[in-house]
């Protein structure tokens, strides 16, 4: 069987450069996070594997083989896939896109008209996917909009209806909001774990 190239040759993931308004070089591999400043001197022969500078640089990993690099890659890859399913998520909630304020900037507009108004029927689903889907990863729900505070019974009778479906869940919640009608859904927020409520400094 033809073996692979096993010559040592500078990492495709190595940087090296010279240092600004400094006679010194600096090489940095972004695979394994090493970086190292050099002299003129070892500046001018790391890449030869055969010299003291080149042997530090094969043990560094600014040198590798194609395979070294390849299976060095795929660990990284597979490790941050790992460390990816244990980090929380962040789950948005949309009511709707409508909103009490008419800001000149805002990219919503464009969204078209709404459609029918939130139902418990809806807030169930989207539930029913969080378990379904993400059953066993740290999480959190952030209502968002739009601006998920508006006025009218109708609206916070569907605001609380998803904030006790939130505290069932045993989740936190967070809210992205105007603040205009804030303190109207100071007692509906409070029946359950508020991680954090922000308040956007919005106008037309």
């Amino acid at each position: 069987m033809q073996q692979g190239d096993q010559r040592k040759r500078p990492s495709v993931h190595t940087i090296f450069s010279r240092i600004r308004n400094s006679q010194q070089y600096f090489l940095l591999n972004l695979l394994s996070g090493n970086a190292d400043v050099l002299t003129p001197e070892e500046a001018a022969e790391w890449t030869n594997p055969e010299t003291g500078t080149g042997k530090q640089a094969c043990e560094r990993k600014y040198l590798m083989t194609a395979e070294e690099e390849d299976a060095m890659y795929r660990e990284s890859y597979l490790r941050f896939l790992e460390e990816r399913e244990k980090e929380e998520i962040q789950l948005f909630f949309v009511p709707s896109y409508a909103c009490n304020f008419d800001c000149a900037y805002c990219y919503q507009k464009e969204y078209g008209p709404q459609g029918d108004f939130l139902t418990p029927a809806v807030t169930d689903a989207f539930f029913l996917f969080v378990k379904k889907y993400f059953a066993g990863r740290d999480k959190y729900i952030t209502l968002f909009g739009g601006e998920p505070l508006l006025k009218g019974e109708k609206h916070k009778e569907a605001i609380a209806y998803f904030v006790d479906k939130v505290h069932e869940s045993g989740l936190s919640l967070a809210v992205v909001t105007n603040g205009y009608l804030l303190e109207e859904y100071i007692d509906i927020l409070s029946k359950t774990s508020i991680r954090e409520i922000q308040v956007t400094l919005d106008g037309t």
